[in-house]
Protein backbone atom coordinates (compact mmCIF):
# COMPACT_ATOMS: atom_id res chain seq x y z
CA UNK A 1 0.00 0.00 0.00
CA UNK A 2 1.18 3.48 -1.01
CA UNK A 3 2.21 5.24 1.78
CA UNK A 4 3.42 8.59 0.51
CA UNK A 5 3.86 10.37 -2.70
CA UNK A 6 6.07 12.75 -3.44
CA UNK A 7 5.72 14.94 -6.99
CA UNK A 8 7.58 17.05 -8.67
CA UNK A 9 6.70 19.25 -11.35
CA UNK A 10 9.52 20.65 -12.81
CA UNK A 11 13.28 19.93 -11.87
CA UNK A 12 14.68 23.04 -13.33
CA UNK A 13 13.56 26.10 -16.08
CA UNK A 14 15.05 24.12 -18.70
CA UNK A 15 15.46 20.82 -17.84
CA UNK A 16 11.28 19.95 -17.86
CA UNK A 17 11.49 16.61 -16.52
CA UNK A 18 9.11 15.21 -14.54
CA UNK A 19 10.10 13.04 -10.88
CA UNK A 20 7.83 10.96 -9.03
CA UNK A 21 8.67 9.06 -5.97
CA UNK A 22 6.57 6.42 -4.08
CA UNK A 23 6.97 5.30 -0.88
CA UNK A 24 5.05 2.11 -0.15
CA UNK A 25 4.37 0.37 3.45
CA UNK A 26 6.39 -2.71 2.09
CA UNK A 27 9.82 -1.04 2.30
CA UNK A 28 9.62 -0.40 -1.55
CA UNK A 29 10.51 3.23 -2.88
CA UNK A 30 9.42 3.72 -6.92
CA UNK A 31 11.22 6.28 -8.74
CA UNK A 32 9.61 7.31 -12.33
CA UNK A 33 11.37 10.07 -14.24
CA UNK A 34 9.97 10.95 -17.47
CA UNK A 35 11.59 13.99 -19.91
CA UNK A 36 8.85 15.59 -21.93
CA UNK A 37 12.10 16.81 -24.65
CA UNK A 38 13.04 13.62 -24.92
CA UNK A 39 16.57 15.13 -24.81
CA UNK A 40 17.90 12.72 -21.47
CA UNK A 41 21.10 11.04 -22.98
CA UNK A 42 21.47 9.42 -19.40
CA UNK A 43 19.50 8.68 -15.96
CA UNK A 44 21.30 7.56 -12.44
CA UNK A 45 19.17 6.92 -9.79
CA UNK A 46 21.15 6.11 -6.26
CA UNK A 47 19.32 5.29 -2.94
CA UNK A 48 21.46 6.63 0.32
CA UNK A 49 20.58 5.90 3.90
CA UNK A 50 20.61 8.55 6.34
CA UNK A 51 24.20 7.75 7.06
CA UNK A 52 24.90 8.92 3.15
CA UNK A 53 25.71 5.62 2.61
CA UNK A 54 24.80 3.64 -0.62
CA UNK A 55 22.04 1.33 -0.79
CA UNK A 56 21.47 0.73 -4.10
CA UNK A 57 22.11 2.51 -7.56
CA UNK A 58 20.72 2.40 -11.28
CA UNK A 59 21.33 3.96 -14.24
CA UNK A 60 20.84 3.87 -18.01
CA UNK A 61 20.75 5.73 -21.47
CA UNK A 62 16.95 6.41 -21.03
CA UNK A 63 14.57 9.34 -21.48
CA UNK A 64 12.00 6.95 -19.37
CA UNK A 65 12.23 5.62 -16.28
CA UNK A 66 10.17 3.43 -14.02
CA UNK A 67 12.12 1.73 -11.41
CA UNK A 68 11.56 -0.21 -8.05
CA UNK A 69 13.63 -0.34 -4.90
CA UNK A 70 13.15 -2.68 -2.24
CA UNK A 71 14.27 -2.28 1.24
CA UNK A 72 15.17 -4.19 4.11
CA UNK A 73 14.94 -3.39 7.91
CA UNK A 74 13.54 -0.23 6.55
CA UNK A 75 10.80 0.62 9.47
CA UNK A 76 11.79 4.25 11.30
CA UNK A 77 14.82 5.19 9.04
CA UNK A 78 15.64 7.64 6.67
CA UNK A 79 16.85 7.44 3.06
CA UNK A 80 17.62 9.84 0.47
CA UNK A 81 16.53 9.28 -3.17
CA UNK A 82 19.12 11.23 -5.69
CA UNK A 83 17.78 11.34 -9.59
CA UNK A 84 20.52 12.57 -11.52
CA UNK A 85 19.68 13.08 -15.35
CA UNK A 86 21.97 14.79 -18.06
CA UNK A 87 20.61 15.95 -21.35
CA UNK A 88 21.06 18.40 -23.92
CA UNK A 89 21.31 21.12 -21.47
CA UNK A 90 23.55 19.62 -18.84
CA UNK A 91 23.88 17.23 -15.54
CA UNK A 92 20.81 17.91 -13.36
CA UNK A 93 20.57 16.24 -9.90
CA UNK A 94 18.06 16.24 -7.24
CA UNK A 95 17.90 15.22 -3.90
CA UNK A 96 14.75 13.60 -1.88
CA UNK A 97 14.77 12.99 1.77
CA UNK A 98 12.18 10.36 2.31
CA UNK A 99 11.17 8.29 5.72
CA UNK A 100 9.36 5.07 6.65
CA UNK A 101 7.08 5.46 9.46
CA UNK A 102 8.47 3.38 12.88
CA UNK A 103 7.52 0.31 14.37
CA UNK A 104 4.03 0.26 15.74
CA UNK A 105 3.35 -0.70 19.29
CA UNK A 106 3.32 -4.35 19.22
CA UNK A 107 0.45 -5.67 21.66
CA UNK A 108 -0.10 -9.03 20.05
CA UNK A 109 -2.75 -7.63 17.96
CA UNK A 110 -2.44 -8.53 14.32
CA UNK A 111 -1.61 -5.31 11.80
CA UNK A 112 -4.64 -5.43 9.98
CA UNK A 113 -7.05 -5.37 13.11
CA UNK A 114 -5.34 -2.30 14.54
CA UNK A 115 -7.71 0.00 12.90
CA UNK A 116 -10.72 -1.67 13.93
CA UNK A 117 -9.92 -2.19 17.31
CA UNK A 118 -9.05 1.41 17.28
CA UNK A 119 -12.19 2.77 15.65
CA UNK A 120 -14.38 0.07 18.32
CA UNK A 121 -12.84 0.97 21.04
CA UNK A 122 -13.24 4.76 20.31
CA UNK A 123 -16.74 4.05 20.02
CA UNK A 124 -16.94 2.00 23.41
CA UNK A 125 -15.41 5.72 25.12
CA UNK A 126 -18.34 7.76 23.30
CA UNK A 127 -20.84 5.02 24.15
CA UNK A 128 -19.67 5.73 28.42
CA UNK A 129 -20.90 9.22 28.60
CA UNK A 130 -24.56 9.96 29.25
CA UNK A 131 -26.48 13.27 27.30
CA UNK A 132 -26.14 14.89 29.60
CA UNK A 133 -21.99 14.31 29.35
CA UNK A 134 -22.04 14.87 25.35
CA UNK A 135 -19.49 17.07 25.29
CA UNK A 136 -17.05 15.36 27.75
CA UNK A 137 -17.90 12.16 25.42
CA UNK A 138 -16.65 13.86 22.44
CA UNK A 139 -13.44 15.36 24.36
CA UNK A 140 -12.82 12.33 25.70
CA UNK A 141 -12.93 10.74 22.07
CA UNK A 142 -11.29 13.17 20.56
CA UNK A 143 -7.95 12.74 23.02
CA UNK A 144 -8.22 9.13 22.22
CA UNK A 145 -8.36 9.17 19.08
CA UNK A 146 -4.98 11.69 18.75
CA UNK A 147 -3.81 9.01 21.10
CA UNK A 148 -4.12 6.30 18.33
CA UNK A 149 -2.46 8.16 15.99
CA UNK A 150 0.12 8.81 18.22
CA UNK A 151 0.98 5.20 18.39
CA UNK A 152 0.62 4.59 15.19
CA UNK A 153 -3.03 2.36 15.12
CA UNK A 154 -4.60 4.48 12.80
CA UNK A 155 -1.75 3.87 9.75
CA UNK A 156 -4.19 2.51 7.51
CA UNK A 157 -6.36 5.68 7.51
CA UNK A 158 -2.83 7.43 6.93
CA UNK A 159 -2.61 5.46 4.00
CA UNK A 160 -6.31 5.79 2.54
CA UNK A 161 -6.10 9.81 3.38
CA UNK A 162 -2.76 10.53 3.62
CA UNK A 163 -1.15 11.96 7.10
CA UNK A 164 -1.79 15.65 6.04
CA UNK A 165 -5.69 15.48 5.63
CA UNK A 166 -5.75 12.51 8.66
CA UNK A 167 -3.94 15.62 10.97
CA UNK A 168 -6.49 17.76 9.65
CA UNK A 169 -9.62 15.69 10.55
CA UNK A 170 -8.07 14.65 14.04
CA UNK A 171 -7.91 18.54 14.87
CA UNK A 172 -10.93 19.76 13.42
CA UNK A 173 -12.97 17.27 15.66
CA UNK A 174 -11.08 18.57 18.47
CA UNK A 175 -11.88 22.03 17.77
CA UNK A 176 -15.58 21.16 17.16
CA UNK A 177 -15.66 19.53 20.55
CA UNK A 178 -13.98 22.17 22.40
CA UNK A 179 -16.16 24.56 20.40
CA UNK A 180 -18.96 22.34 21.89
CA UNK A 181 -17.85 22.74 25.53
CA UNK A 182 -17.17 26.25 25.31
CA UNK A 183 -21.05 26.42 24.24
CA UNK A 184 -22.16 24.10 26.97
CA UNK A 185 -20.32 26.59 29.45
CA UNK A 186 -17.83 23.93 30.63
Amino acid sequence: MLIKYLPDDNVCNICPSLIRIALWVSGTIKVNYTDSTSTTSLVKITILNSDRQQIDTWSAPTQQADISFQLSNYAGKEYFVIVEATNAHGTYEREFPLWFNGPRLDIGIPDGLLIWVALISTCAIGAIFSTFNVPMGAMATSIYMWIMFAIGWLWQMEEIMGTASLVFTLTLTSLISIMFMMAEGR
